[in-house]
């Protein structure tokens, strides 16, 4: 099987990734999301793990997961915008996660919100509807998705 050196790299940066994560929780491997980088007592460096899947990206910039993973770190960290670019891009690359979707939504809500505080009616518009179609494809995954659905078209009335 021929690999490509990009790919090659790419896939050698995430496997150290992962056992220098795997290392940090006393040998034993769990995995639980990518927000569990940033509570583990052992492993304090997020901006390292950011720029490594910023990195990772890079190399294979077609892999959805990579994408929908470093969208979580960013939005773990609370650059928003940076995290809503990444989860678009991860959905838009075929991410069918109900979770992608739903952390997404949970960012565009929040960014909806602070354009409608600073008095963007419109763009605060177009990032509620765009959650509540994200909230309808998470579906039942989250039981959240319909309260937030409901909360948003109050919102939009």
């Amino acid at each position: 099987m021929v690999v490509s050196r990009r790919r090659a790299e790419g896939l050698g940066i995430l496997i150290l990734v992962m056992l220098v994560y795997a290392g940090s929780l006393d040998n034993g491997f769990h995995f639980d999301d990518d927000h569990s980088i940033v509570r583990n007592t052992h492993l304090h460096d997020v901006s390292t793990a950011i720029e490594q899947m910023e990195r990772v990206t890079s190399l294979d910039s077609s892999d959805a997961v990579l994408w929908a993973k470093r969208g979580g770190l960013l939005g773990s960290v609370g650059q928003m915008e940076k995290a809503a670019t990444m989860l678009e891009r991860a959905l838009q690359l075929g991410d069918r996660r109900p979770k992608t979707a739903y952390n997404r939504a949970e960012i565009l809500v929040g960014l909806g919100q602070r354009a409608w505080d600073e008095g963007d009616a419109k763009m605060a518009t177009t990032s509620w509807v765009r959650a509540q179609d994200l909230y309808r494809t998470a579906g039942t995954s989250y039981r959240r998705s319909a309260q937030r659905i409901a909360q948003l078209e109050d919102r939009l009335r």
